[in-house]
C-alpha cells in the first residue's frame, strides 16, 4: 500500500505542477477528489491540519509562508497538499 500510495502522490503531483490559478480552479480542473479547505485557527504546536489529519510537515509548510503566498505541490502523509 505505501508504494502504491507514493506512485498514485507522484501521479497527482505530474498534474498539479503545471496548473495555474487559484485553488478553486486547480481542484476544478483536477477532478471530483479535489477538496479546498481553509482553517483560521492553526496554531504553531499543532500537528494536524482540520480537513488532512496528522501532518506535521504540512503545518511546518503553513507555517513558513508569507501571508497570501502558497506552496507548491507536495505529497503529505494522507494526500497531495498546495
Amino acid at each position: 500500500p505505501a508504494v502504491k500510495n507514493e506512485l498514485k502522490g507522484k501521479k497527482i503531483l505530474e498534474k498539479l505542477n503545471g496548473g495555474q490559478g487559484s485553488l478553486d480552479e486547480l481542484a476544478k480542473t483536477f477532478g471530483t477528489d479535489a477538496v479546498v479547505s481553509s482553517s483560521s485557527d492553526l496554531k504553531l504546536n499543532s500537528n494536524a491540519l482540520p480537513s488532512v489529519g496528522l501532518d506535521p510537515v504540512a503545518v511546518g509548510k503553513a507555517f513558513s509562508l508569507e501571508n497570501g503566498k502558497r506552496t507548491a505541490p507536495f505529497v503529505g502523509e494522507n494526500g497531495v497538499l498546495i
